[in-house]
């Protein structure tokens, strides 16, 4: 019922994407097309990892629907908890990052103890691993 100009929603857009996915990886057919709700610059994507071939160790990165701000000093980094299995080296967890000024976001896995943070590669992939994500993050 509010009606004021200053508390309108100037930008509020929900959709789909397909995500370009790091070389020598491919995503199951049925889990290729995450979601994003866009509300003014604040974007929240949604997905599940599902890979159905990969070789190497190549690190993983996924595309974003909207390029991330330049907030500078990672203000963007965020780190959102994922629910995942069948992951090697992510005793401690998993987390998602995005970066300032990018395309793209990245999987983190933490090591237990004081070990640090890694990015995810595809020789952590095996059979039947899946990742559940959100992730909130402010576009350019």
């Amino acid at each position: 019922g509010d009606t004021a100009a200053a508390n309108a929603l100037d930008d509020y857009e929900e959709g789909t994407w397909t995500p370009t996915i790091n070389s020598n990886l491919t995503l199951d057919t049925d889990y290729n097309v995450w979601s994003y709700t866009k509300i003014g610059r604040l974007v929240t994507i949604r997905g599940v990892f599902v890979p159905s071939s990969w070789s190497g160790s190549n690190l993983i990165f996924c595309s974003l629907p909207f390029a991330s701000n330049n907030d500078t000093q990672v203000a963007n980094a965020g780190g959102q908890g994922c629910m995942f299995r069948y992951l090697d080296g992510c005793s401690g967890g998993l987390t998602t990052l995005v970066g300032d000024n990018s395309s793209y976001f990245y999987f983190y896995r933490c090591e237990s103890g004081n070990n640090g943070y890694n990015q995810l590669s595809n020789d952590n992939l095996n059979t039947n691993c899946n990742i559940h994500f959100c992730h909130t993050y402010a576009a350019a």
